[in-house]
């Protein structure tokens, strides 16, 4: 077929145009090449590269340039003057060609993983992937230069010049896919214009300009361009320039020259336009007076349609994704996740990223080792997975976050909770370097939560056992007992700390020695020591040295240690029995499975929610239609619940607002809804080898006037179980002033969670999630956010409440709203009148609120007061602040028999609905 497009006298005056077939579903459009070319006839083609691309067979051309370059968005010979950063010859045939295209999924989520563990394997730096296709055709070498989508959408918006000409240019495409002319559309001529007339680009032109001929004249007189002497050139400089290289620099000052540029330089560089020979010095005096011109132009490249373009690239990732998700339904299986605990929703709900889910999550640090003591903190380590179209996406989430508390080495942390999370693939990564604090956690017995996809992990955990590993042991063992020498001079000194911290550095490095000895061996970490091994560490960590003369002679004995250590590991070296590294390809192909899988299963649903339309965005347009009724907020969420039970084959037990500024009575305009439910699944889905999904989640961004919806539900066993610990956030929606759908088991529910309520553990949950946040987000911040006030008083009056009103006059849980609850506290003295008017007056401008300031010192003052105070009332009524509530066993396995009997009457209830396809 003959494209369209190229039919007519452009396409005449090039006949190797009409023999361009068209890839398989792409429609011509006229508009490709009718958009006028805004750039001066003279700058468009220039010099040799305009003589050697005549004897190209475009067809052939297109046809290699596609082979090369998959899912190829747009093709075009390159007219810039330094395409590829060099001066076309007119002795070497050669010529330039920009491409786009829009790199494969497979690429972004396998090749680049892998080329990551084949860097640590190999020890050489990771390639950047080659962004340069060299072609041979016709006696001619094409340089295809390419760019992926988000790039060239990013290097439009800034103005790059060979990137905006390729918009601006009035010769025919070599090719155009049919995203091409979305393109056009939303970077119309207007755009191409103001970009051509504005500061980058003019810039980057003549500052190309400047570089180019510079360079030249510094080489040849010794000094730096911008020294160059106009009264006393160098004989160099007053010769003229080669005829190729003149056409380049006039080419560049002619781009350079807006049609605002004073008349008198527009006039110098026309003229020199005409002129055969012009010497290097006049020509970079223009170079320099065109950059000054430019730097007064004003920056077009803001109002250009930024948002636009980005939903550009947007939409080919996702069509791609599309694809790339429906190949892989036949690898659709059922992914049981973690559930990442209530109280630590709340403490990452800034570093989160947006859908992910949690792979793996334990307490690490001494605990994990069993080591730890009263003053030691609390470490916690995570993995998750992020959403696998967010991966492949035009912006990628976080693949890490972490909290530390900076403190010296070997102080008191007590109380102190530290975190850190990574990602998968960027987990995998780190474990292939064989660091034992990663490869550790593959290993533990201890407690922690896990998933289906972490067990998979846990079951290759053998072959991260290598010969880098062992090495890595050996190094934190020879990095300890280095630290820990100069520790003994400050013993003798008379130096108490130093004690603690040669204590420290002596029962890390012995850790580590028992563990190395095992893996030598051929044996598995044990992680958390035992026996004699256990007993000899928490004797180094608790019994510090009480001289320098013990310090040396324990720092003797672990030196021979290690140095035994050390030889073990160079004959494991020679004879091979370990393997020298992981297996790259192995764990880049099962990391790609995990992806395909998630696709996959997303492909799935999509196929058996195709009667209620799209993915992602049914539930939402459908409730803004009930709005437009005139039905509230309330309804038209109901109705993205009913999609949410369509979608994912659940029953709602009970849905309600969870505690936000919607309860709190703190929303502003711009609140979203953050919406949590109970629900029950099929039941089948309680039956088989797959656990049942505990959790999920929905996100439906903001349309017409309704804010942005958030979904989150528990299943029901996992809800009863948390409500018979007396989780906060749980008994929150299950109470909540605002209710979006109830049952006959709602009532039951609340019924049976204010008869088996544990007070303490709910008084103590509330004050660590307070303390906690005031220490995160308040006293850490600089400028905090002025709603981390709101999430720190709210758990402190409740607890407040609870105490001394909750089993008087007033049964049942604390009043939701922030202000009636602090009014109730007023009542009762636990705040005076003038702390309940600082509380008033930060709910009184909650459009403040999402906003950053600087610290509020009554608010500051009036927390620490209370978190004193009421550690204090738990103290008095049994509970500390720093170890678990001891609770009546027999009051424990009461609470936990009605909860179980309530569970089980509401799945056996709900769970055998017909499910719809």
């Amino acid at each position: 077929r003959i494209v369209k497009s190229f039919q007519g006298s452009r396409a005449r005056k090039i006949p190797q145009l009409h023999l361009l077939m068209e890839p398989e579903g792409y429609r011509s459009d006229k508009r490709l090449t009718q958009a006028p070319c805004l750039l001066p006839a003279a700058v468009r083609c220039h010099g040799a590269a305009t003589k050697h691309r005549a004897g190209i067979d475009v067809n052939r051309l297109v046809a290699e340039i596609r082979k090369e370059l998959p899912r190829l968005v747009f093709a075009c010979f390159d007219d810039f003057p330094l395409a590829g950063g060099e001066v076309a010859s007119p002795n070497t045939p050669r010529c330039q060609v920009l491409a786009v295209r829009a790199v494969p999924i497979d690429d972004r989520l396998y090749t680049n993983v892998l080329g990551k563990l084949e860097a640590v394997v190999t020890g050489q730096a990771s390639q950047a992937l080659s962004r340069v296709v060299e072609l041979h055709l016709d006696g001619v070498e094409v340089l295809v230069n390419w760019h992926d989508v988000a790039d060239y959408a990013s290097l439009l918006l800034k103005g790059n010049p060979g990137c905006v000409e390729a918009l601006c240019r009035e010769e025919a495409p070599l090719f155009a896919g049919k995203e091409w002319a979305t393109l056009q559309e939303v970077f119309n001529s207007s755009c191409c214009k103001a970009v051509l007339g504005g500061k980058r680009y003019r810039s980057a032109c003549a500052g190309a300009m400047i570089s180019f001929l510079g360079a030249k004249a510094a080489k040849a007189s010794g000094k730096k361009a911008k020294h160059i002497e106009k009264d006393n050139p160098s004989e160099q400089e007053l010769k003229p320039m080669p005829p190729e290289r003149q056409r380049v620099a006039v080419a560049l000052a002619q781009r350079a020259c807006a049609e605002d540029s004073e008349s008198s330089l527009r006039a110098e560089v026309e003229d020199m336009a005409q002129k055969n020979e012009v010497r290097s010095s006049e020509l970079l005096d223009v170079a320099m007076r065109l950059m000054q011109a430019a730097s007064k132009a004003p920056d077009t490249t803001k109002s250009l349609p930024a948002d636009s373009v980005d939903a550009w690239v947007d939409g080919i990732r996702h069509e791609d994704f599309q694809v790339f998700a429906a190949e892989s339904e036949k690898d659709s299986e059922t992914l049981a996740m973690a559930e990442l605990p209530a109280d630590w929703s709340d403490r990452l709900s800034s570093k989160w990223p947006q859908g992910a889910e949690l792979l793996f999550m334990a307490q690490s640090g001494s605990f994990l080792y069993d080591l730890h003591t009263a003053t030691s903190d609390s470490d916690f380590s995570l993995v998750f997975l992020s959403p696998v179209e967010a991966v492949a996406g035009r912006t990628p989430p976080s693949t890490d976050f972490s909290f530390h508390v900076n403190t010296g080495f070997g102080s008191d942390k007590t109380g102190e909770i530290e975190y850190s999370g990574k990602e998968l693939a960027t987990f995998i990564v780190e474990l292939s370097k064989g660091n034992p604090r990663n490869i550790e956690l593959l290993f533990t017995e201890k407690p922690h939560l896990t998933s289906s996809i972490w067990q998979e992990l846990r079951q290759q955990r053998r072959s991260f056992l290598t010969l880098r590993c062992a090495a890595q042991y050996f190094g934190f063992i020879t990095d300890r007992l280095h630290k820990g020498e100069p520790e003994i001079d400050s013993i003798n000194a008379g130096d108490e700390a130093a004690k603690r911290r040669f204590s420290k550095c002596m029962y890390h490095a012995y850790h580590k020695i028992f563990e190395l000895r095992r893996v030598l061996s051929g044996a598995e970490p044990m992680v958390a020591l035992a026996g004699e091994e256990h007993a000899f560490v928490m004797n180094l960590r608790l019994r510090p040295p009480q001289d320098g003369k013990e310090a040396q002679q324990v720092l003797a004995q672990a030196r021979s240690d290690c140095s035994e250590l050390g030889e073990q590991l160079d004959s494991k070296r020679v004879s091979c029995k370990l393997p020298a590294e992981v297996d790259a390809a192995a764990l880049a192909k099962w990391l790609r499975s995990v992806r395909s899988r998630q696709a996959g299963s997303i492909a799935a649903a999509a196929q058996s929610a195709k009667q209620t339309g799209p993915l992602q965005s049914p539930a939402l347009s459908r409730s803004i239609s009930t709005r437009s009724s005139g039905h509230n907020d309330v309804e038209a969420i109901a109705a993205i619940l009913e999609d949410i039970e369509m979608k994912e084959g659940i029953r709602i037990v009970h849905a309600g607002y969870a505690p936000s500024s919607r309860t709190l009575g703190t929303w502003h305009d711009g609140s979203d809804h953050d919406v949590h439910i109970i629900y029950v699944l099929h039941r089948s889905a309680y039956f088989g080898l797959a656990e049942p999904m505990q959790k999920c989640f929905h996100s439906y961004p903001p349309t017409g006037d309704m804010n942005q919806v958030d979904v989150s539900g528990w299943e029901a066993r996992h809800a009863c179980r948390l409500l018979a610990q007396a989780n906060p956030s749980v008994l929150h929606v299950l109470h909540s002033p605002v209710q979006m759908k109830t049952t006959q088991w709602t009532h039951a529910m609340q019924n049976t969670s204010m008869q088996t309520l544990q007070q303490p553990l709910l008084c103590l949950a509330w004050w660590k999630h307070a303390r906690q946040n005031f220490k995160e987000y308040i006293e850490r911040a600089p400028e905090p956010i002025r709603k981390k006030y709101v999430h720190v008083l709210r758990p402190l009056l409740c607890l407040k409440w609870l105490i001394h009103c909750g089993t008087s006059t007033l049964p049942g849980l604390p009043p939701a709203g922030l202000l009636e609850l602090a009014q109730e506290v007023a009542r009762i003295g636990e705040i005076s009148e003038s702390e309940l008017g600082i509380v008033e007056a930060l709910v009184s401008q909650r459009q403040l609120l999402p906003s950053a300031a600087k610290k509020d010192e009554h608010l500051d003052v009036l927390i620490r007061r209370l978190l004193q105070s009421s550690e204090q009332d738990l103290a008095d009524r049994g509970t500390a602040t720093n170890s678990r509530p001891q609770l009546d066993a027999a009051l424990i396995q009461a609470c936990h028999a009605k909860w179980n009997a309530l569970c089980v009457t509401i799945i056996e209830d709900m769970s055998g609905f017909e499910v719809r396809r």
